[in-house]
């Protein structure tokens, strides 16, 4: 896979282990694939804090869990001996999550609430979840001034556009000075 993608790095990461013992270094990472590897893993919880760790402050983690709506999973999957290590504690419940713990789980790791959720087929038939997330970081404040004379109508539509799109807007007339540091638009 190297010789089709060659700008890119390819690693294998046990989800149960330290970071720097594997050769990972934190916010490394854009972009974190993670397919069935929480229900195998000890902790998920712990299993998410570790990943959340490697992905970039813009990075995104796509997950992909069993969550199945019903317990059938567990007949066929439950004779591998991976299927139950996340049950190690004594606990009997199945080691899948349903979408709402999946989601739970990433905002307790630090994620934002997932941008996308694809179930595999209708709620009462789903086996796999899959979702898209992205840190949970406050983005900065945009700041902008304004320079105009009168708030006319478009002055007006604009000044709620910017407002709507999260910018901080300073108003300046003509004769005053705006503030160092910021991008200015005149009307």
């Amino acid at each position: 896979q190297e010789a089709l993608f060659p700008n890119m790095d390819f690693k294998s990461l046990d989800i149960n282990e330290g970071l720097l013992e594997q050769g990972f270094e934190e916010s490394e990472y854009d972009l974190i694939i993670s397919v069935n590897a929480l229900h195998e893993a000890k902790n998920a919880q712990e299993s998410l804090n570790n990943m959340k760790k490697l992905i970039t402050p813009n990075g995104r983690i796509f997950l992909q869990e069993l969550s199945p709506s019903s317990s059938w999973v567990d007949y066929v999957l439950g004779l591998l001996p991976t299927w139950w290590s996340s049950t190690e504690n004594g606990s009997t419940q199945s080691p899948y999550m349903t979408q709402a713990d999946l989601e739970s789980k990433l905002v307790a790791a630090g994620f934002g609430s997932p941008e996308a959720v694809v179930l595999d087929a209708e709620a009462s038939h789903n086996v796999t979840a899959t979702m898209v997330a992205r840190l949970n970081c406050e983005a900065p404040i945009k700041k902008i001034t304004v320079l105009f004379e009168e708030a006319g109508p478009s002055v007006t539509h604009i000044l709620a556009r910017l407002d709507k799109n999260g910018y901080a807007v300073t108003k300046c007339k003509l004769t005053d000075t705006p503030p160092a540091g910021q991008d200015v638009l005149s009307l």
